[in-house]
């Protein structure tokens, strides 16, 4: 694929695009999303808006977030090697310093930018953003006042450096610290607000009077499986309190806690696309519902405005979102309990719900810890949750095993300071949610007519869930049993890439896509094998609801997927320590050996029925939430996470697929590459370069010194590059 979408990009840079070429070359970026699951951006608007600065800044963002800051910052300095002389510092490098992660080296530029132009209000306000990020606020200060000797500033900007250097001083006199520029006031500050938090909220605990009142905090009710997760809580926990089930538990059981009401509060219904695709559920069944972002907030009195602004102008962006809204209305609830559902919401409401003393606050995490999911890679919520440890009326709750086990690897904590709570199904069989598919759909002139089989897959379409590894496994499913076909259901970024892609492979006919779906039972019911292939996991609900509709799992065994099934007997495991091809055999052979035997489907059908009735009910999860909201200090024993993995490196553990890229020669074999002179628009290939050792990032480096020089390539240097990465992909 990755040869097919360089010879593309050959053929047609400088060159007009008549509509049938504008087709291939749709096609062709379907292919190469495909293949770098979103590097396309690198090329698409280089070669047709020709703005190369913003279209490699936007790439190394894409790298940042992909790979990890300490590749994308590699290939920057790379690409700053291939010029004769070190590009001088300049906003636009700042730029991309800033997208390839390293704020370090960004914030060197910019000062040296900032010292040879003092009114460079661009240069001024990056340098505080970035300074923010880091949290060297006193640099800001000091930046601020040098810029002030040569050009008066703003007044926006002068109140806020008069704010932020009270803040300080203020700060570091209660501290006991002496002003340091490259000390991280931010981290410092949510270690301090969390110490605060909870003495002024352990203070009003003695004042209050205990409501029974339970509060589920969630950012949105959109399609996903977090959301979904709560919203079946928040109705199974309604339904036992209005029958009175829990009341009389625990009568009989001192283990549980017996909350009198329950009510969901969501951040937003708009800020992302069907926020509000749960919410009917609540609806109909009647669970209290508020939206945080029509709170209305009261004026704040002078005292609180002094408690609360030295912290506000330290703290990082994001942690005093909504904080005093949050903090007003949980003071006039006044719930017992406050259950806060992934990373996101819990750095913005935690504060929130210490200050106003909630008795007992649940932090409950839903998928693997924010070191090893690179979009929430940053240090303040290792600060945050290390610092919120120590507040005994703080608990940590994972949907599964091997999700509180990495938790507490990341945190170095007691692995039984994280209970387990793992997802569950309202019965034996899962329903749909909202209305049934239409019966043309599912019927013998729906779009899944002819097949004698069916595949199913149900999952948000992006770079996490592997859609175009899915495909391909479809593909190479569908060339030994052509009387197989697949049914994926959901949406996402990728979903029409996807769909694009599936046409390419020729499976366009095959492919039933439904797009989002709240009748994702009824689907399920129509397919006779479930194949999933994240790359990473909580504990993924839709395994328990095929597994309930008694279909057998192929499925990579990603995070707590291995909890959720009984591998060997209700579902297939497949290694994800493989490459790409790796993984698309092993996944098809697991589905053809389920094809082909309608009598073991049927065991594992029956199997996996009775498994998610045994480990994954309702019962189960009234009571493991029951102990886990309960005082019994020894009964959270029972719900603790039970390590059972040797934890390894991260780097060799987590990331095998990267090990390439952190090698000793990862940067002499690319350097070696001959670019001569790129600035006079010549490739130049050297003896060296044809004894060039190529690894992965070898093809992202050609294309950028491609795009930077191009004037005309010979075909003697095209057929070279083209068999150089030929010969890397065959390795």
């Amino acid at each position: 694929m990755l040869i097919r979408f360089m010879e593309s990009f050959f053929d047609k840079i400088g060159e007009p695009q008549s509509p049938e070429l504008q087709d291939q070359a749709r096609r062709q970026k379907a292919l190469s999303e495909r293949d770098n699951n979103g590097s396309v951006a690198l090329l698409g608007p280089y070669a047709d808006k020709g703005e190369p600065a913003q279209t490699f800044q936007d790439f190394l963002g894409w790298l940042a977030k992909n790979h990890g800051a300490d590749f994308s910052q590699q290939f920057l300095h790379m690409e700053q090697g291939f010029t004769a002389e070190r590009e001088p510092p300049s906003f636009a490098l700042a730029q991309r310093y800033v997208s390839a992660g390293d704020k370090m080296a960004a914030l060197k530029v910019l000062d040296q930018v900032l010292i040879d132009s003092p009114k460079n209000r661009q240069a001024l306000k990056l340098f505080i953003e970035v300074a923010e990020e880091i949290g060297w606020l006193r640099m800001i200060v000091r930046k601020l006042d040098d810029v002030k000797r040569f050009a008066a500033l703003p007044a926006s900007t002068e109140t806020y450096r008069q704010k932020l250097d009270g803040a300080l001083r203020a700060f570091e006199r209660g501290a006991g610290i002496a002003p340091r520029e490259t000390f991280n006031y931010s981290h410092a500050a949510i270690r301090a607000a969390v110490g605060a938090a909870h003495a002024a909220g352990q203070a009003r605990r003695m004042l209050a009077e205990e409501s029974g009142k339970m509060i589920l905090m969630t950012g949105s009710l959109g399609p996903g499986g977090a959301e979904q997760q709560l919203v079946r809580s928040a109705i199974v926990l309604h339904r036992e309190i209005e029958a009175a089930k829990l009341t009389n538990a625990a009568d009989t059981d001192p283990l549980f806690k017996q909350p009198a009401s329950v009510e969901v509060w969501a951040e937003s219904l708009t800020r992302r696309a069907n926020g509000d695709f749960f919410l009917h559920r609540l609806d109909a069944e009647g669970v209290p519902f508020r939206i945080v972002d029509r709170f209305t907030r009261r004026n704040v009195t002078a005292e609180e405005r002094r408690s609360f602004q030295a912290l506000a102008m330290l703290l990082p962006k994001g942690a005093f979102r909504n904080f005093h809204k949050l903090r007003q209305n949980f003071e006039a609830a006044r719930p017992d309990i406050v259950m806060i559902w992934q990373d996101g919401m819990i750095f913005s409401s935690v504060l929130a719900a210490l200050w106003a003393g909630v008795p007992r606050i649940v932090c409950a995490f839903r998928g693997m810890p924010p070191n090893l999911r690179r979009h929430r890679a940053n240090r303040e919520f290792e600060v945050l949750f290390r610092a919120l440890l120590d507040c005994p009326n703080v608990r940590f709750v994972a949907n599964s095993e091997v999700v509180g086990e990495h938790y507490a690897h990341w945190l170095k904590a007691d692995p039984s300071r994280f209970l387990v709570l793992p997802n569950f199904l309202e019965g034996a069989t899962q329903k749909s949610v909202g209305p049934a598919v239409s019966p043309a759909a599912l019927d013998d002139a729906g779009p899944l007519s002819g097949f004698k089989e069916v595949v199913g897959g149900a999952f948000r379409f992006d770079v996490n869930k592997n859609p175009f590894v899915w495909v391909d496994v479809a593909k190479r499913v569908a060339a030994e049993r052509i009387s197989t076909g697949f049914v994926m259901i959901g949406d996402g970024p990728l979903f029409e890439a996807v769909k694009t892609y599936a046409e390419v492979e020729g499976m366009g006919d095959k492919i039933h896509f439904t797009g989002a779906s709240q009748s994702v039972g009824d689907w399920l019911r129509r397919c006779d094998a479930f194949l999933h292939v994240s790359k990473t996991e909580g504990l993924p609900n839709v395994l328990l609801e095929a597994q309930a509709a008694g279909v057998p799992v192929v499925a990579t065994d990603a995070g707590g997927t291995r909890e959720t099934v009984a591998d060997g007997r209700t579902a297939i495991l497949v290694s994800l320590q493989q490459d790409n091809d790796g993984l698309t055999e092993d996944a098809a052979q697991g589905l053809l050996s389920l094809l082909s035997d309608h009598g073991r489907r049927a065991r594992m059908g029956d199997a996996a029925k009775q498994f998610i009735a045994e480990n994954f009910s309702r019962d189960q999860f009234v009571r493991r939430i029951g102990i886990i909201l309960g005082d019994n200090e020894g009964a959270l024993e029972s719900v603790a996470v039970k390590p059972k993995i040797e934890f390894k490196p991260e780097g060799e553990r987590l990331a095998p697929h990267y090990a390439a890229f952190a090698s000793e020669d990862f940067g002499n074999s690319i350097q070696t590459f001959a670019f001569d002179s790129i600035s006079s628009n010549k490739l130049k290939v050297g003896s060296t370069a044809r004894k060039l050792t190529w690894n992965p990032i070898a093809p992202f480096v050609v294309w950028y010194a491609l795009l930077k020089s191009y004037s005309g390539l010979r075909p003697f240097y095209r057929e070279f590059i083209l068999e150089k990465t030929r010969e890397h992909l065959r390795r």
